[in-house]
């Protein structure tokens, strides 16, 4: 899965209702700043697909991802194992804009959008033990969202590099109304 957190359509946080229902092998590549059309990761992505590619023309392992996410008292989580151990893992993170809106997108509005700037930032990661980390957030004190996902950078086939990722925690993992049903109930509640 190729994914964008500013998509406007599929939204990274809702890869969890579907994810777990896919057979393996399965594999994400979450991007950050960047909207439905995944601009400005091409050359990322091209680089991540030939080396996948290559790795099965071949019959050569491709890395393997898996996490856990869970919700604390305090905050939220994302443990993650990846074999082999990535040349490079990191963290990308965000905090929403508002308490009104659990929204990550870039734009925001139709059919004439406006910039709404919330920017994915890099932090480090705890490393538990080789291949396997940690990264832990506390939810905001005054009450917006946080995202947060782990990617992990190696050497594929030809000196491509490929990007895997975990998907998106996001923390509190509540929403800012109640859950609506019919179009009148919805609608402009939808994030």
């Amino acid at each position: 899965f190729i994914l964008a957190t500013g998509d406007a359509f599929f939204y990274p946080q809702h890869l969890d209702t579907y994810w777990y229902d896919i057979p393996d092998p399965k594999y994400i590549m979450m991007n950050p700043n960047a909207q439905h059309i995944v601009f400005p990761h091409y050359v990322r992505i091209l680089e991540t697909m030939q080396g996948a590619i290559l790795s099965l023309i071949r019959d050569e392992p491709l890395p393997s991802v898996s996490w856990d996410k869970e919700e604390t008292e305090t905050g939220a989580f994302i443990e993650a194992w990846m074999d082999p151990e990535p040349e490079e893992i990191r963290c990308s993170r965000a905090e929403t804009l508002n308490t009104t809106r659990r929204d990550f997108r870039l734009l925001q509005g139709f059919p004439e959008p406006s910039l709404q700037p919330v920017w994915w930032n890099w932090t480090d990661v705890q490393e538990v033990a080789n291949g396997h980390y940690l990264y832990e957030e506390e939810n905001l004190e005054d009450g917006r969202w946080t995202g947060f996902f782990m990617q992990g950078r190696w050497t594929g086939p030809d000196e491509n590099r490929m990007f895997l990722t975990t998907s998106v925690q996001t923390t509190p993992d509540d929403f800012p109304g109640e859950p609506c049903f019919d179009a009148d109930s919805c609608y402009g509640e939808l994030a």
